[in-house]
């Protein structure tokens, strides 16, 4: 569900700025109990099911036979449109037509105009929150450029590198015994390349990979040294095959974010949980929080179902720093992480930021938050590469093409995992086993990859889907129902000012 970012074109299309309660992702996703306030549901704030059905786990449409038979005829031919969807954050999931527009109605919150140019919430002819900082003066972009392209990117290096060397070989200017070293010595620096750009180990040097293999086939067999017409229309056909298995497979599809409103006043009436779940490394009491939420055909160790992800930033809605991006929340296998904005930005980059959203508080420009996104190749896990504010006086067009310039440079520096390594042991003797529940073949590079995020607190970290299972081969038998934020596995949990 789509907030708009005009009011003026929303009211004309009869849908107001909106926003919805929150409601906690794996609650909704999983329909677990105990963790969301039961009178919410009874007033009709907030409807679970609803929510999973028509925000955070639609049903998707597949594309039809032509979109597929375009994709394999001419999909190198489509990379230019795609890269422009998505810089332009237009590249979305194709989802049926139906009334979920109607049936989250009763539910919406509407965003009210107040005479100081800040904003009042209302549902159900109440008013149940004031003076709140109006969310489409800073709203929150997503990006997917670099999980899309990465691999591409790779694969065309390593293809024009490879029609090069083969020029040069043609030339005679190349003894015979130097002939495999020219076709495959520039392979270390594809993954150089990839790695600098990227700082995907994996995808580096697994994304050309392919091309260097067949290249090697077709030495073997002769096919180099005498070429043949049909060598040629082989070799577009593999283009446009693997071209349509990457589409198809590893190139992620996004949603429209959804507005929630959170209010972290345990005493309020619009207050999202039940005691003791709520996340209590909050620093403001109100919170506008923009979730994306993005999907694949497929995962690694679940090649059988599509795999969804959830971006959410949590952006202050009132006080001295309204407007500002306190924490980004990203999930890892059933897990929640909370990333705090000062790391994954330079300090510069941080003081800049600042500056301008006084502007945009003062009233005299607007800027929009933009969230650069990478894909973990083997979970399909968000990786966050920095948060960018861009200052939309410029121009759209301007200030996205500097943001995407900038954000070759990764801010978000990864935590020393040999720091967290004796926590994790202390936790796992004392029987807090919490990655229990993740194939034992992926649990250690699960454990450093979790480990290298920069997250600072987390809930579920035994994973949502485990709230309610036993363990067969489990030492501690059948686990009571968990707290969503378990103050004892926050090992990475440090003060404010050492964020």
């Amino acid at each position: 569900m789509a907030t708009k970012t005009d009011p003026a074109q929303a009211d004309a299309a009869g849908d107001k700025p909106h926003a919805f309660l929150y409601c906690d992702y794996w609650a909704s996703v999983l329909g677990l109990g105990g963790v969301m306030r039961a009178a919410l549901s009874r007033q009709g704030l907030v409807d679970r099911a609803l929510f999973r059905a028509c925000l955070d786990r639609p049903e998707t449409r597949l594309p039809g036979l032509g979109y597929y038979l375009l994709t394999l005829i001419a999909g190198p031919a489509l990379i230019p449109y795609r890269v422009l969807q998505h810089v332009r954050s237009k590249f979305r999931l194709h989802l049926p037509d139906d009334d979920s527009a109607t049936l989250l109605t009763p539910h919406r919150l509407a965003i009210e105009p107040e005479p100081n140019g800040n904003v009042r919430l209302d549902w159900g002819g109440e008013t149940l929150a004031r003076d709140l900082f109006d969310p489409q003066r800073a709203e929150v972009l997503f990006s997917l450029v670099y999980p899309t392209y990465k691999l591409l990117f790779s694969a065309l290096v390593a293809i024009g590198l490879t029609l090069g060397s083969q020029w040069v070989l043609h030339t005679g200017l190349v003894p015979h015994g130097l002939e495999g070293l020219v076709r495959f010595a520039h392979y270390p620096l594809v993954v150089l390349l990839s790695w600098i750009l990227f700082r995907d180990g994996i995808t580096a040097v697994i994304g050309p990979l392919p091309v260097y293999v067949v290249v090697g086939i077709m030495r073997l067999s002769g096919s180099l040294t005498a070429p043949h017409p049909s060598l040629f229309v082989a070799a577009l056909v593999a283009l446009a095959l693997a071209y349509f298995l990457v589409d198809a497979f590893l190139v992620p599809r996004g949603l429209e974010p959804t507005l929630y409103f959170y209010d972290a006043d345990p005493e309020s009436a619009a207050h999202s949980y039940e005691p003791g779940q709520a996340p209590a490394w909050l620093a403001g009491q109100r919170y506008w929080v923009w979730r994306f939420m993005y999907c694949t055909a497929a995962e690694l160790n679940k090649m059988w179902e599509r795999d969804w992800e959830r971006v959410e930033v949590w952006v202050r809605a009132d006080g001295p720093d309204a407007g500002d991006v306190e924490w980004i929340v990203v999930d890892f296998h059933y897990r929640e992480l909370w990333l705090p904005k000062a790391r994954l930005v330079s300090a510069r980059r941080a003081t800049e930021q600042r500056r301008t959203l006084d502007r945009v508080r003062g009233g005299t420009e607007s800027l929009a938050w933009m969230v650069e996104t990478d894909m973990n190749v083997v979970f399909h896990s968000p990786e966050v590469r920095g948060v960018y504010s861009m200052p939309l006086e410029i121009g759209w067009r301007r200030a996205r093409l500097r943001q995407l310039l900038a954000s070759f440079r990764v801010e978000a520096r990864p935590d020393p995992a040999h720091e967290y390594r004796p926590g994790v042991r202390r936790l796992r003797v004392l029987g807090h086993d919490f990655v229990a529940d993740i194939p034992e073949h992926f649990r250690n590079y699960a454990l450093r990859q979790l480990l290298r995020t920069p997250w600072r607190y987390w809930r579920y970290p035994r994973g949502a889907n485990t709230a309610a299972r036993s363990y067969l081969y489990s030492r501690n038998g059948e686990a009571a129902p968990l707290l969503a934020s378990e103050i004892e596995l926050q090992l990475k949990s440090r003060p404010d000012s050492e964020r």
